[in-house]
């Protein structure tokens, strides 16, 4: 494009500086059509070739295309196994994480078990010691403290038998019994030794034939 305008106006200075007759004017003039005749149809012979090599169909070698579908090939499956890797771990981690949150869940039932059986046999004991304060205070009958204490120490032998305490914790707390339940005033025990009532009818109930039963 450049070329032609160069062209164009080194005609035009060549015709304002040589002027001539009128035909000669004429057949510049023409000549200036017929070389931009020309330039246009190198252009647009050049665009054509241009646009016929962007739409030629490139033929790929068959081995690189192969290679190709190879790597892809060993892509995708990479990816799976990356895929199928990663769903392992997370479900290894959901089991870890739930065997341990069922452990710990089994470990703290345990323990409200055995510390419900521990207050069991502190109340055996209570009421064991108890029973012979209430006695010496004329707050219970002789009945009562015979029926209470036997019951009281079978249902502590058992516990020990069976591993909820151990008999040495059992005569440590023994002791501490028999210190609070001695240093205590009659109105202090007074209240357990009105259970100890209770829990002698009830033992009585529970260990006794009833001769109206069916």
């Amino acid at each position: 494009m450049i070329t032609r305008i160069f062209i164009s106006l080194s005609l035009i200075i060549s015709f304002q500086t040589y002027a001539g007759p009128f035909d000669d004017l004429q057949k510049g003039l023409g000549a200036m059509k017929d070389l931009e005749g020309m330039m246009n149809n190198k252009e647009e012979k050049k665009d054509e070739k241009t646009i016929e090599q962007a739409n030629e169909t490139v033929i790929e070698d068959p081995a690189v295309a192969e290679a190709k579908r190879k790597e892809e090939e060993k892509r995708k499956e990479q990816e799976r196994i990356a895929r199928e890797e990663q769903r392992k771990k997370e479900e290894q981690e959901r089991i870890a994480r739930e065997k341990k949150e069922e452990e710990q869940r089994l470990a703290r039932q345990a323990e409200r078990e055995k510390r419900k059986k521990r207050e069991a046999v502190e109340n055996n004991l209570a009421m064991m010691v108890a029973a012979d304060r209430c006695r010496d205070e004329y707050q219970i009958s002789q009945d009562v403290k015979n029926t209470v204490k036997p019951y009281m120490r079978d249902e502590i032998n058992e516990s020990i038998e069976k591993g909820n305490v151990s008999k040495e914790w059992v005569n440590d707390r023994l002791k501490i019994w028999r210190v609070q339940v001695s240093q205590g005033t009659i109105y202090d025990i007074l209240e357990i030794c009105q259970a100890l009532e209770t829990v002698s009818a009830a033992i009585k109930a529970e260990t006794t034939q009833d001769d109206d039963a069916f």
